[in-house]
């Protein structure tokens, strides 16, 4: 229940989602949520990496990434696009459709394997 409490957080927050818009939520340890947060980011990412076309459109206009590493802003960059794909849905909507992702690469989602894919992200000539 908590893992679909922070899909449905991530998927109603305006612009990039940080760990103090969810953790509210309940009171769980701080890197739980932090790695939740990734996943759906990189799950986010490979979506958006698998349908370059529906997201080559979306520009992200007026949006600077202050304070976001290099390394991450490619999947910040991913998630403010994606957002923008489902920003005229309502609520629950815009849950379905995070949540229909998160399904779609669940064993990404699921596994703690992040590190070797941001690595990847990090180093693409590797």
């Amino acid at each position: 229940v908590y893992w679909l409490k922070v899909i449905y957080r991530f998927a109603n927050t305006d612009g990039i989602t940080n760990s103090k818009d969810i953790a509210s939520i309940e009171d769980k340890q701080s890197y739980l949520l932090t790695d939740i947060l990734r996943k759906i980011r990189l799950v986010i990412s490979k979506y958006a990496d698998d349908n370059k076309k529906k997201f080559e459109s979306k520009k992200i206009k007026g949006v600077t990434l202050h304070g976001a590493q290099s390394t991450y802003r490619y999947l910040y960059e991913n998630e403010l696009k994606f957002k923008m794909s489902i920003k005229a849905c309502d609520d629950l909507q815009k849950f379905e459709r995070l949540l229909s992702v998160c399904l779609m690469y669940k064993n990404e989602f699921r596994h703690n394997n992040y590190g070797k894919k941001h690595q990847a992200l990090k180093n693409p000539a590797e």
